[in-house]
């Protein structure tokens, strides 16, 4: 390990994992096996299918959309993921689409709509977390003083969808100010995973996830700071992209970001398929995809290095898994005997400093303080004590996630303190780091989560481990996480592919080709055909 104090470090973590995994298994037995059989084929097909099925008259925009609302319905009372819906109007937007259809392929094409072939996502249904604004959708974040808000128009992202040809059809649950990495707030409640409802989906992007990962959803529109789009991909075993920054618009997403976190955050996409990430994220970013001048650049592996992390040595994370670091190795392997691709392993110690440089990040940044965020629209101040404890035994309209978020952000070092200096040093000085390796033709695959997801109740002990994910926010890196199989108990693992700014193209297409090697999205239940023959 390194110095007596780490190996240290290391035993206490242990304890506390092997306490922790006492507790899931009192008081959250396994609840694996229990989502519901597929028994629509229209519901494994990738978005980018279904809407050359659509164009071809194959099948109904009104079929395709029928079919996924069936399945929110049967699969939400177990996940709890939705929020709100708009079941009949998706339907009679379907029906529209149904309509423009019929009447191009006539020749009688209605010239107030664009084609039907200038649409990539054409009647091709999403979701979206409950954070970015949808015209007669509820915006709450989990915010009880919030849960009868309503959105009046459109996020900038929303509207790009749209534009796309796809159909808004539900909301996804996420934490409480979208301020934990678990889908869980006091107005909706808890999210659960599919593979086993005793574990977390993830968050903030959890809802979303858990609903496209048991057959609800086709693709979604997450967003990331700190790995919420990642986070809960991994945890439910899709795909996740986070963009480079600034790539597709914020406007219209609640809350706001303070304009200097907008280097760390992104919006991007969630999907079961990794052919569907390239065409969804050009379509969330509309215009803006000039941005990313290389998008739609063929990707030669043979003239990349992949430089590939297996543990960053952090004694205060969880070990990662050996069947994580075996199927990096495999990923490498794969890149190395079929394209030639160079490998070299990497160990960026400084991983383990997150933390630190996270809380440093977000404090330079400024903005309000986590107690007045969760007071949002409510006359008078929380005191920051009697609020984190009336939420730790279980009282008052907040969560323990927030509360205790709010208490920690409270006594933090003073901005112009040797501390918080430390933290933003030891930041860019990684960055550049990691920018000079990678180059322009630079890959790092390293681990999304060292373990799979944890059990409900469990989340604080075992945020060190969320690491991998929020690094690379702090670094700016464009970051795919990959789905790579099921752990011995069932449940998803994954691993991240990241690379230089505005190179999202590149992890993109690894995606699709690890997708090939690893399998991609497992479906937690069965295929059984119940359908009715031609």
């Amino acid at each position: 390990m390194g110095s007596f104090g780490d190996t240290l470090i290391q035993c206490f973590r242990f304890i506390v994992d092997f306490l922790t995994a006492i507790y899931g298994a009192i008081f959250w037995p396994s609840q694996k096996g229990k989502i519901p059989p597929f028994t629509e084929r229209l519901l494994l097909k990738p978005a980018i299918e279904l809407v050359d099925l659509i164009r071809k008259q194959e099948v109904t925009a009104e079929k395709v959309m029928r079919a996924y609302i069936r399945r929110i319905r049967e699969v939400n009372p177990l996940i709890n993921a939705v929020i709100d819906e708009r079941f009949a109007e998706a339907l009679e937007e379907a029906k529209l689409v149904d309509k423009r259809v019929e009447e191009e392929l006539s020749g009688e094409r209605n010239k107030s709509y664009p084609s039907i072939y200038q649409q990539p996502l054409l009647g091709v249904p999403f979701t979206c977390k409950d954070s970015f604004k949808i015209k007669g959708q509820k915006l709450v974040v989990g915010l009880p003083q919030r849960k009868d808000y309503v959105s009046d128009e459109d996020a900038v992202c929303i509207q790009n969808l749209r534009n796309a040809g796809a159909i808004p059809v539900a909301m996804g649950n996420v934490p409480e100010m979208l301020l934990w990495w678990t889908a869980d707030n006091k107005v909706f409640g808890r999210t659960n995973n599919p593979y086993d409802l005793s574990r977390i989906a993830g968050g903030s992007s959890g809802g979303d996830c858990s609903l496209l990962s048991s057959g609800g959803a086709v693709i979604s529109v997450g967003s990331d700071v700190g790995g919420s789009i990642r986070i809960p991909c991994c945890m439910c075993g899709v795909f996740g992209h986070k963009t480079t920054s600034k790539v597709i618009s914020c406007k219209g997403k609640w809350p706001p970001n303070p304009e200097g976190r907008l280097r760390y955050f992104a919006v991007g996409p969630m999907t079961r398929f990794a052919c569907d990430l390239k065409p969804m994220l050009k379509a969330m970013a509309g215009e803006d995809i000039k941005k990313l001048p290389k998008i739609d650049n063929p990707v030669d592996f043979s003239r990349l290095t992949i430089y590939y992390m297996l543990d960053d040595e952090d004694p205060l994370k969880t070990r990662v898994r050996p069947q994580i670091k075996e199927a990096i190795l495999r990923a490498v392997f794969h890149f190395n005997k079929r394209y030639r691709t160079k490998t070299k392993e990497v160990c960026f110690r400084d991983f383990r400093y997150v933390t630190k440089m996270f809380l440093a990040s977000m404090a330079a940044v400024g903005g309000d303080p986590m107690i007045k965020m969760i007071n949002h629209g409510l006359e008078g101040d929380l005191n920051v004590y009697t609020t984190f404890l009336k939420a730790f035994f279980g009282f008052g309209p907040h969560t323990r996630h927030v509360t205790l978020f709010s208490l920690l952000s409270h006594h933090l070092p003073p901005l112009n303190s040797q501390w918080m200096k430390d933290g933003l040093e030891m930041r860019d000085k990684l960055t550049h780091e990691v920018e000079t390796l990678l180059g322009d033709n630079g890959v790092l695959i390293l681990p999304s989560y060292p373990e799979p997801a944890p059990k409900h109740g469990t989340t604080i002990p075992k945020n060190t481990n969320i690491g991998y994910f929020t690094m690379l926010n702090l670094l700016g890196l464009p970051a795919t996480q990959v789905p790579i199989g099921l752990s011995e108990e069932g449940i998803p693992l994954g691993i991240q592919v990241a690379t230089s700014k505005f190179n999202d193209h590149i992890t993109i297409e690894m995606a699709c080709e690890l997708e090939k090697e690893f399998g991609g999205w497992i479906p937690p239940a069965p295929y059984i055909n119940h359908e009715i023959p031609k």
